[in-house]
């Protein structure tokens, strides 16, 4: 089965639906929104790691 990148990759719209077209297609994240959550996740795993070894 073909992965969704490839599928996302290959495809060709109608005419008729190419308005609808961003409407329906998947949401990016910036940046700056990656980063963030990075961050965040990064001090979470950091604060279970240290709360796990003072167990």
């Amino acid at each position: 089965m073909p992965n969704p990148e490839e599928l996302a990759r290959d495809m060709v719209l109608e005419a008729k639906a190419l308005p609808a077209f961003p409407d329906n297609a998947a949401q990016a994240l910036s940046p700056e929104v990656v980063a963030l959550a990075s961050l965040h996740l990064s001090r979470l795993i950091r604060c279970g790691s240290a709360n796990a070894e003072n167990s």
